[in-house]
C-alpha cells in the first residue's frame, strides 16, 4: 500500500495530508526531479518519504512529520542538479544511499542539518557542496545508525566505514566549515575515497573547524593538486589523519 505514488511528473506539489498505516510508502515519488511536498503528517507507514530521479530547488520539502514508520526519514535520490537547499524544517533526516552533485551544481547546507548515508558508495563531487553553518550549528554527515545525531531511525550501533565519503573530482569544490562526520571512509580499493573527504586533480578542498571521527581508512586524502586548505579541524580514529601526495601547496594548520 502507498499513500500518495506518482511516476514521471517533474513537478509533483503535495501539502497538507495525513497519511497512515501503509505498508509500503507514505509518499513515494519516482522519476521526479522538483517536487514541493509541504506540510504532510505521514504515521505507521514503511517509508515515509522517498524519492528516486534527480532533485533540484531551494527549501521545497519543509514541515513534514510523523512516527511509528519503519523507515521514519527522508529518502533521497543520488543526483542533485542546479541549485540544492534542504533545510531542517522536518521532523525527519536526510538520507542518501550515494550523493552525485552533477558539473554546475551548488548544494549549499545550512545550520543543523542532519545527513545520514546507507550505502559505501562515493559520495561524487562534480559541481561544489558549501556548508554555511556556525560551531553551535554544525551540519552532521554520518551513517544510518549513528543515533547520536538527528532521529533514532538506525540500529545504534555505527561502525567506521560505515559509508564512504566525499570524493571531489576534477571541477569540483568542497568548502567544509563546521561540519562533522562520523563513521565513514569506507576502504575498499583506488578507485573509492577511502576518507571523510578525498581530493584529485583538478578539484579543490577547504575544510576548517570541522570534527572527523571513526572513519575505516584516512581523514582526508589529497592526491596532484595544486592546492589544499585544511585548518582548525579535529581529525580521531582514522588510520591516518590527512595523507597528502604531489600537492605542490598544502596548507594545514593547527589540526
Amino acid at each position: 500500500l502507498i499513500g500518495i505514488y506518482s511516476v514521471n511528473v517533474s513537478e509533483p506539489t503535495i501539502l497538507n495530508n495525513v497519511i497512515s498505516n501503509c505498508t509500503g510508502y507514505g509518499i513515494k515519488l519516482q522519476s521526479t526531479s522538483y517536487p514541493e511536498i509541504r506540510d504532510n503528517v505521514i504515521n505507521n507507514s514503511g517509508n515515509a518519504i522517498y524519492l528516486s530521479g534527480s532533485y533540484t530547488g531551494e527549501y521545497r520539502i519543509t514541515g513534514n512529520s510523523g512516527a511509528g514508520n519503519t523507515n521514519n526519514y527522508i529518502r533521497m535520490p543520488s543526483s542533485l542538479n542546479g541549485s540544492v537547499k534542504l533545510g531542517a524544517s522536518n521532523d525527519f533526516d536526510w538520507v542518501f544511499s550515494d550523493v552525485n552533485i552533477t558539473a554546475g551544481a551548488v548544494w549549499e547546507l545550512g545550520p543543523d542539518e542532519v545527513i545520514k548515508f546507507l550505502q559505501t558508495d562515493n559520495n561524487n563531487i562534480y559541481g561544489t557542496l558549501l556548508t554555511n553553518t556556525t560551531a553551535d550549528h554544525p551540519v552532521i554527515f554520518t551513517s544510518l545508525d549513528d543515533n547520536d545525531y538527528g532521529h533514532p531511525v538506525g540500529s545504534g550501533s555505527p561502525a567506521a566505514g560505515d559509508w564512504g565519503g566525499f570524493y571531489i573530482r576534477d571541477g569540483g569544490t568542497g568548502l567544509f566549515d563546521h561540519a562533522i562526520m562520523r563513521y565513514g571512509g569506507h576502504s575498499y580499493d583506488s578507485y573509492t575515497a577511502n576518507a571523510f573527504v578525498r581530493v584529485d586533480q583538478g578539484g579543490s578542498l577547504t575544510l576548517t573547524n570541522s570534527t572527523l571521527e571513526f572513519s575505516e581508512q584516512y581523514g582526508v586524502y589529497a592526491n596532484a593538486v595544486d592546492q589544499i586548505s585544511i585548518t582548525n579541524n579535529t581529525i580521531n580514529s582514522a588510520l591516518i589523519g590527512i595523507y597528502s601526495v604531489n600537492v605542490s601547496e598544502p596548507t594545514i594548520l593547527n589540526n
